[in-house]
């Protein structure tokens, strides 16, 4: 009895050592768009709601995938101005001039300044939302690649920059959109307020980008 009480004690222990070396953190280098410090009045109070959010996000990452989330660094950059281009909305008949950042100049100048990074994934948050060039679209954000996330976080929408940066992180992990099982998933390519993925995603998620990895 005593020595299966110690054996049980040894596996426990190893098991607890390779799980927490699987549990490796998903790390993180963010970029931001300065213009966060106008829009969010101030930069205190843009990295008061990134803590929030990403706490949150990496919450509910470690319960579905296994791995917490970890910031290596953070910069905040003036994008060139080729990653702009300005618009405008009509809104009760006067012009409002509202600022979107182009996803394939915005991931051109990604790609050459910033990918020179030990992290996991790249993070590039922007108060403005996006556009393609070829397209009048706007989004949320968007996962060019494996490593790179673009984000736009509104200033009053905590719980909409969370779902974006769950599920564009999804993309960059193989995830793709799942319509099949309802708006209940992050997946879903509509807006949700879910913090779940579809069982499909979760083990492509795992596989990519899960513990061990």
């Amino acid at each position: 009895m005593f020595f299966l009480l110690i054996l049980a004690g040894i596996l426990s222990f190893h098991d607890g050592a390779f799980s927490a070396e699987k549990a490796k953190p998903l790390t993180f280098d963010v970029v931001v768009d300065k213009e966060v410090d106008e829009r969010f009045f101030g930069r205190e109070n843009f990295l008061n709601l990134l803590d929030e959010i990403f706490k949150a996000a990496s919450s509910v990452f470690e319960r579905e995938i296994g791995r917490s989330f970890e910031i290596n660094n953070i910069r905040f950059v003036e994008p060139p101005p080729e990653t702009r281009e300005k618009i405008f909305v009509l809104i009760d008949k006067t012009k409002i001039w509202i600022q979107f950042a182009l996803i394939d100049k915005t991931e051109i100048w990604i790609q050459k300044e910033f990918y020179d990074t030990r992290s996991d994934k790249i993070l590039f948050i922007t108060p403005n939302r996006f556009t393609y060039k070829s397209s009048p679209k706007l989004i949320n954000g968007s996962a060019p690649d494996e490593k790179l996330l673009l984000v736009h976080f509104p200033l009053f929408e905590n719980d909409q920059s969370l779902i974006t940066l769950l599920h564009e992180l999804g993309h960059t992990c193989g995830a793709t959109h799942d319509n099949d099982n309802g708006t209940n998933q992050i997946m879903h390519n509509m807006t949700t307020l879910y913090l779940s993925f579809d069982d499909a995603n979760r083990a492509i998620i795992k596989r990519n980008c899960g513990p061990g990895k």
